[in-house]
């Protein structure tokens, strides 16, 4: 039994099917398109869409039909009782409510946008787009109230997506950032070329805002307030573990489930995988809450392998995020200086600033990169860009932390070269060879 209907959902269905072909697997999947990919979501808002059928990679009938996945739509869990092995469906739609019973349940009930603890938060004009569900809610509540203008609370990835769906869809946006930047995961000043980037576009961006409350079509801050249609939260993820919680699932000190390497939880036959878990950092070993589709798929592939009896164990997470928003590019892996220093690493921060495509060749762009490394192991911890193309240089990063290569290793690469693909040497070769300087 799995109890969601993201990545990891399907990822865990798909192996299972893959190593027992004679196993019952049943998804009780909340919305009515499964695994939709949410980072798509804005993406189909931007092109004038106002449907999202086809986000998932297999739609219901595929899942049935080629994989034998009992998948079950609509379907809201009313609780789980884990001594009994079973779970309690809703009755809509039919005379009472359902037990359903497992031998093994997964959690996969993903992640849901942090809501500020401030009065008026409750407030139905501030929405979240984590699900098709959602997204769906927003549309329906732009057309509803009219909206000409929305914020943005904070200003993660997702939400950075969401702006500039809506802008392109002829609504003015605001993006208020708690913080003193939009994209907390990068750096100041790597974040600081993406808020130009969004400001050019005209957004208008206010960082380091004290918000102090809501309400209907007002968002208050220190001494001022902005009028606006709708509040889209941005404040990043948090697990969805309500349902775990009140089951008895132990959690985490970020809330998420708690799991070993094999993604099995501190309960008999019960597992977890994707956002509603804690994972450790690849690198420090620190448990820790980080969300992403790439890490949600691979967790449930291991899961999926683990309850069909196989074997299987995660390497951990680098916390790995890419957006591509107003043109330019943003992504990180692994840890920024400070986190490293924090980690216990002597660390030593590495910035070159490149481009996109060889010199030579038209339509090269800036690319910026930074690397982290151990002084004393050379080891590359982490890794972030700016700009333009910055995926191949991104996957370099990724595999190269992975493996614990250092950056006498990394400056060695054969990344071949292209002259429209890329400039030679690549952002991060040229950092990693400054690096052993």
């Amino acid at each position: 039994m799995v109890i969601g209907g993201g990545r990891a959902a399907y990822a865990a269905a798909a192996e299972l099917r893959r190593h027992r072909g004679n196993l019952q697997v049943v998804v009780l999947e909340r919305g009515a398109e499964p695994g939709a990919d949410t980072v798509g979501v804005p993406h189909r808002m931007s092109s004038g869409g106002s449907d999202f059928v086809g986000l998932a990679p297999l739609s219901m009938g595929e899942q049935r039909d080629r994989r034998h996945v009992d998948v079950r739509a609509n379907q809201h869990v009313l609780g789980v009782d884990l001594a009994a092995g079973s779970v309690l469906v809703s009755g809509e739609g039919r005379r009472s409510d359902l037990t359903l019973r497992y031998d093994h349940l997964l959690f996969a009930t993903g992640g849901r946008a942090r809501r500020p603890n401030l009065p008026g938060a409750d407030g139905d004009r501030l929405v979240s787009v984590r699900s098709v569900i959602e997204a769906q809610q927003l549309l329906d509540q732009l057309s509803e109230v009219g909206a000409r203008h929305v914020s943005i609370l904070g200003g993660d990835y997702i939400s950075l997506l969401l702006a500039e769906a809506l802008v392109m869809r002829g609504l003015a946006v605001t993006v208020l950032s708690v913080g003193e930047q939009i994209l907390p995961e990068l750096s100041g000043d790597f974040g600081a070329v993406m808020a130009e980037a969004v400001a050019k576009h005209e957004v208008t961006v206010r960082a380091g805002e004290q918000v102090s409350g809501f309400e209907t079509g007002v968002v208050y801050l220190g001494n001022d307030a902005v009028t606006t249609d709708l509040v889209v939260l941005g404040l990043g993820t948090e697990p969805n573990t309500d349902l775990a919680r009140d089951a008895g699932m132990p959690l985490g000190h970020y809330g998420g489930i708690v799991t070993d390497r094999r993604q099995q939880s501190e309960v008999a036959n019960v597992w977890a995988a994707g956002d509603c878990c804690e994972t450790k950092h690849a690198v420090t070993g620190e448990r820790g809450h980080y969300p992403g589709a790439a890490a949600a798929e691979n967790q449930g592939r291991v899961a999926g392998a683990n309850i069909a009896g196989s074997w299987a164990a995660t390497a951990g997470t680098l916390g790995t995020m890419r957006v591509r928003a107003f043109g330019t590019e943003a992504a990180r892996t692994g840890l920024h200086e400070n986190e490293a220093r924090s980690a216990g690493f002597d660390a030593v921060a590495t910035t070159v600033h490149g481009l996109s495509r060889a010199e030579t060749h038209a339509g090269a762009k800036p690319l910026a990169c930074r690397i982290v490394h151990d002084r004393a192991s050379g080891r590359l911890l982490g890794a972030e860009f700016v700009g333009k193309a910055v995926s191949a240089s991104l996957t370099t990063a990724v595999t190269a932390i992975t493996a614990g290569l250092t950056v006498g290793e990394v400056a060695d690469l054969d990344l071949g070269h292209a002259p429209s693909l890329g400039s030679l040497p690549s952002p991060i070769v040229a950092a990693a060879t400054q690096a052993t300087t």
